[in-house]
């Protein structure tokens, strides 16, 4: 039974990111950055987690927190962090602080006698975190775009 684990791709509880959130990025009106490569990162870590290949999504996570940090002015996600507010700060660090430490164990650690792959249980607490901060990217990108409506009313 080859298919018997197969988890069908997209399903809500297999998405690492909602795709509204995607969608959101992909509406995004910004001459200043070509967001083509971070909805793309979005798109294959959610087929990445929808297949069960946690590896690639530990990966991808970390290739998006190392992407962003022009969006926010910044050279690095940790300078990102430091930006933040008190409650942001607190939504981002845990991608820097350990999300990243497990993408550069598997990217970084040479071959072993044995190895140790990531598990759906080690990568799925960050899903929150990394959409926190695609909300974050929206509205930095998006500021000054919104026009108030006049109350005719007053005029």
């Amino acid at each position: 039974k080859p298919f018997e684990n197969f988890i069908a791709p997209y399903t809500t509880e297999y998405r690492y990111i909602d795709l509204k959130i995607i969608e959101e990025i992909r509406l995004v009106q910004n001459s200043k950055f070509d967001l083509t490569k971070l909805i793309k990162y979005c798109e294959e870590l959610n087929s990445s987690f929808s297949a069960g290949n946690y590896l690639s999504s530990t990966l991808l996570v970390k290739a998006i927190i190392n992407h962003i940090p022009p969006i926010f002015g910044q050279e690095t996600f940790v300078k990102v962090i430091s930006q933040a507010s008190g409650s942001r700060k607190k939504l981002f660090s845990p991608l820097e602080e350990t999300l990243r430490q497990w993408g550069d164990i598997h990217t970084h650690d040479l071959i072993r006698h044995k190895e140790n792959l990531p598990t759906k249980n080690q990568i799925e607490p960050f899903k929150s975190n990394l959409e926190g901060l695609l909300h974050e990217i929206i509205v930095e990108l998006t500021k000054g775009n919104i026009t108030i409506p006049k109350n005719t009313e007053d005029s």
